[in-house]
């Protein structure tokens, strides 16, 4: 039913009324309608806001997976940092207790006014001595620890009073030379 009809159901007869009332009421629905969206672009809308909510939720968990593998690498740094920790501090006590036993053999190779002994002399060039102020590296101690332990056993510096970590006595009294100890070492 439009304007014109309802008016005349109700007995009036006003076509300038008419017109009137269906100008305001077009006018009234055009402006209502100027703020308002089609179905269409609402629903496209609808849809492209579930996309955006979807991917967002896609990008808040690939963030918390992120963010855990992040923690779970920090907690191996920390792992590998006290591990590295500890290794250093047990490359120090090494490095620590070889110095000192090279330093023993060292200071025992010299005489009182800092020069090889005779027997040192000959074997120098076997090993690194470095000078007072720098400190040989670890595995330059090693080295020499190790060269030395062919003259330890052979017993070349024995004859020493100065040099062994044991007195050079047997029970019978002081042994000059090699053999005569190793006859006191039978003996025993």
């Amino acid at each position: 039913m439009n304007i014109s009809e309802i008016l005349e159901k109700h007995g009036i007869d006003n076509s300038d009324l008419a017109r009137e009332l269906k100008s305001y009421s077009t006018s009234a629905v055009e402006k209502a309608s100027e703020g308002m969206i089609s179905k269409d672009v609402f629903k496209k809308r609808i849809k492209d806001q579930g996309e955006l909510n979807a991917k967002l939720s896609e990008y808040e968990a690939k963030i918390e997976s992120l963010e855990s593998k992040v923690n779970e690498k920090d907690e191996k740094l920390n792992e590998i940092s006290v591990l590295q920790e500890e290794n250093q501090n047990l490359k120090n006590e090494v490095k620590s207790t070889y110095s000192e036993r090279w330093k023993k053999i060292k200071s025992k190779m010299l005489t009182k006014d800092g020069k090889l002994t005779p027997k040192a002399e000959k074997i120098a060039d076997d090993f690194k001595f470095g000078s007072e102020e720098e400190e040989l590296e670890l595995e330059d101690i090693k080295t020499n620890l190790d060269k030395f332990k062919p003259y330890e056993k052979v017993g070349y510096f024995e004859d020493s009073k100065n040099f062994s970590d044991t007195e050079n006595k047997t029970p019978e009294g002081s042994v000059d030379n090699q053999s005569d100890w190793f006859d006191a070492m039978e003996a025993k």
